[in-house]
């Protein structure tokens, strides 16, 4: 007669494997995150580049479409023009009934806003697409490390045809 032995061949981690794993996850972590903190940085100021472009389009085309003049401007409440600061938000409005069309909320996170002329409140756009003023909006990362290329311009054509592109300012 055969006796059974009962083995049982132990399976799992051993409290130092376990934490030599965790140790080593944390050190990836960290090198990690200051590449993911400039990452989320230069996506929020993407983001931020390509809704005031959107609302530089809609302007224009919605002079065109209503063969009237169409205003963006920077305001503070977000109904109605006002306010010198473009980060607090902006609207477009048609001018003939003064209505807005959109409007943008103030910029969260850290971007800085800058344009030139600096005095700029507004850009009228008329029937034929055309823009009264010529501006150079700037946006720049809150947290811009020396040499980085994270800023965008946004230009407006004599034409009215707006374009944005990486600028060839580097953060300082």
């Amino acid at each position: 007669m055969r006796i059974a032995k009962n083995t049982f061949k132990m399976q799992g981690f051993t409290l130092v494997e376990l934490m030599v794993t965790l140790v080593i996850g944390t050190i990836l972590v960290m090198l990690a995150a200051p590449s993911f903190k400039k990452s989320i940085s230069t996506n929020l100021v993407t983001t931020q580049a390509n809704s005031l472009m959107s609302s530089i389009n809609l302007a224009r085309s919605e002079a065109v479409k209503r063969q009237s003049n169409v205003t963006i401007c920077a305001s503070t409440n977000q109904t109605t023009c006002g306010g010198s600061d473009w980060s607090t938000g902006w609207i477009v409005r048609w001018d003939s009934n003064n209505s807005p069309i959109r409007s943008q909320g103030a910029f969260k996170g850290t971007t800085v806003f800058t344009y030139n002329p600096a005095t700029i409140t507004t850009v009228q756009f008329n029937s034929q697409g055309l823009a009264s003023i010529n501006p150079k909006f700037t946006l720049t990362p809150g947290e811009c490390a020396a040499g980085y290329r994270g800023i965008y311009d946004i230009t407006i054509a004599p034409t009215g045809r707006a374009g944005v592109a990486n600028s060839a300012t580097l953060c300082s």
